[in-house]
């Protein structure tokens, strides 16, 4: 199989000039927001006070595909916030290193654009990231058009259809960029887009859509990771491998039926991933395995990502 780094993994390792949607959400769960739009700076305080291991990163863009391409990685798979170079630029430097580029999510808040101006400014800022990731050789890009939760004055299905528009306009660019747009369930229980019958409304409304396979989402919605591969096997065109596991703390997400869940390390959770191995390896799976968390926390995230690693090159040597 071919393993990708997944640049979320890195946190703050990387050279970031802005905070991300992602820490600027966790910031707002943990009671802070502010007026306008804080600095890197500001962020990495916050949560540092907090007791949660921030700092101001230094790995560049260069740093990065050494890393991967040194510790036996495939390829890269970015985070849009982390894609941050001009695509022609970012195809050299991967090539230097023969690392691919094997995809990137971009969080793209659709759900709750309320004018065709508000749309038109997402799109059309998604379009250019899409067509810079063509550039830098990607054949695959991940659009989540939702974060963790929408406007709570919008219905289900005002949810549905606005993150539908998204989706056809996205999947339409792709087409002619020659990149698989792909959706996958999301690790939340407050939007439409959880299992196999609410992935299955889009998938039915834009056949080019392709899936994403994260192993781990589903079950917050009570779904099953090998029901949910065998749903869509057909569609797949990136795997995630991720686990997750239920909890006693209520800081953790809150799952459909009211119970606790949060990531867990590889083969700790509820992911059976020896037997999704032997289906991918059955089905003549050839995309990319996107290690999504670590079989260890070190408190050095790059040591668990090659562990992490080696942990999933042993297990199919055991089959």
């Amino acid at each position: 199989m071919k393993y990708s780094l997944m640049t979320i993994n890195l946190g703050f390792e990387l050279a970031r000039t802005e905070p991300t949607a992602i820490q600027l959400e966790i910031c707002a769960d943990l009671g802070k927001t502010w007026e306008t739009k804080p600095s890197i700076d500001e962020v990495v305080e916050f949560l540092a006070s907090k007791g949660l291991p921030a700092k101001k990163g230094t790995m560049s863009f260069e740093d990065l595909a050494k890393f991967a391409s040194e510790s036996g990685f495939d390829g890269i798979d970015f985070m849009g916030f982390d894609f941050n170079i001009p695509g022609d630029e970012a195809k050299q430097i991967l090539d230097q290193y023969n690392i691919a580029i094997s995809g990137c999510c971009i969080i793209v808040p659709f759900v709750n654009a309320r004018s065709d101006e508000e749309f038109n400014a997402l799109y059309e800022s998604t379009a250019a990231k899409m067509t810079e990731l063509a550039k830098a050789g990607a054949k695959t890009v991940l659009i989540m058009p939702t974060m963790m939760r929408h406007d709570p004055d919008l219905t289900d299905e005002q949810v549905f259809a606005n993150m539908l528009r998204g989706m056809k306009a996205c999947a339409a660019h792709g087409e002619k960029l020659g990149m698989n747009v792909c959706m996958e369930t999301l690790e939340s229980a407050y939007a439409p887009l959880g299992n196999t019958e609410e992935l299955q409304r889009f998938f039915d409304a834009v056949p080019s859509l392709k899936y994403a396979h994260d192993t781990g989402n589903m079950y917050v919605k009570g779904d099953d990771c090998l029901h949910m591969y065998e749903a869509f096997k057909e569609k797949i065109a990136s795997v995630h491998f991720k686990d997750m596991g239920y909890v006693d703390h209520e800081t953790a997400g809150k799952t459909a039926d009211g119970r606790y869940i949060a990531l867990c390390e590889h083969g700790k959770g509820l992911v059976d991933f020896p037997e999704q191995l032997r289906r991918l390896t059955k089905d003549g799976y050839e995309g990319f395995i996107l290690l999504e968390g670590s079989v260890v926390h070190t408190g050095d995230v790059k040591v668990d990502a090659v562990e992490t690693l080696k942990y999933f090159r042993q297990m199919e040597k055991e089959f």
